[in-house]
């Protein structure tokens, strides 16, 4: 069943990850990980509250693993909470201090709430871990208020 709810998920089939999922809600309330399955099924068909719902529990009850924080930020982030996306990611960087993707996402967050020292302190961090991510700037909406920034500009170059 696991490998079912997770193949429809790679394949970009949400609802029948769900429907897999539901079939087995005895077994959701007992594992952190087809929670989280069932979590992100919810985002991605764009339920995010009821992501947030399930991403809480499975935070509360699994502490240690980063990946439900992650999700949990983007998913704050597409409600409109962005302090909260903030907090959820800076619990994550704490689990996880060497994810590019944490750092870059918190450099987002940073950039929408339009605090400028702190989204390039994770944007140098996301890209000294992973170089790659420089080419992702220049199109991230998230960025937008950096966009005219010289040190944003800088970091975004390939000759950097």
């Amino acid at each position: 069943m696991i490998d079912e709810a997770e193949g429809y998920l790679e394949l970009n089939l949400p609802g029948h990850a769900l429907r897999i999922i539901q079939r087995k809600q005895h077994a959701v309330a007992q594992s952190c990980y087809l929670r989280y399955l069932r979590a992100r099924a919810h985002q991605r068909c764009g339920n995010h509250q009821k992501a947030i719902a399930d991403l809480k529990i499975i935070v509360e009850r699994c502490p240690e693993n980063p990946r439900p924080l992650i999700v949990l930020g983007s998913c704050y982030k597409r409600v409109g909470k962005i302090w909260s996306a903030l907090h959820a990611l800076h619990e994550a960087v704490l689990l996880e201090p060497q994810s590019a993707l944490i750092h870059y996402n918190l450099a987002c967050y940073w950039s929408l709430v339009r605090c400028k020292p702190q989204s390039l302190r994770y944007l140098k961090n996301a890209i000294d871990i992973d170089v790659t991510l420089r080419k992702c700037l220049r199109q991230d909406d998230d960025f937008a208020f950096l966009q005219s920034d010289p040190v944003f500009s800088a970091m975004a170059s390939e000759a950097v």
